[in-house]
């Protein structure tokens, strides 16, 4: 059986299947270890030393989450590594 998403004013909601809470602790874990390299990248000089470690680590998974899931939609019919130097 697949999961079911109710679509309201163009928002997907999770209330009421049991996962809200599941997805919000993986994103949060996932975001914060993104936070953590982001930041040792800025004290290491690797990133820029006025970068937004919040905003970027939202944006990369951001960028990393609707890539994967297009190649998933795609039926893996391509290689992600090919797209790798171009996206970062």
């Amino acid at each position: 059986m697949g999961v079911c998403f109710i679509v309201v004013a163009g928002a997907m909601s999770f209330e009421g299947i049991g996962l809200s809470d599941c997805i919000s602790e993986m994103l949060d874990k996932y975001l914060e270890s993104i936070k953590e390299v982001m930041r040792r990248g800025v004290g290491d000089g690797e990133l820029h030393e006025t970068l937004n470690v919040d905003a970027a680590s939202f944006t990369f998974l951001g960028m990393i989450q609707s890539t994967t899931t297009i190649w998933a939609l795609n039926g893996y019919s391509w290689s992600l590594d090919q797209w790798r130097n171009q996206i970062l």
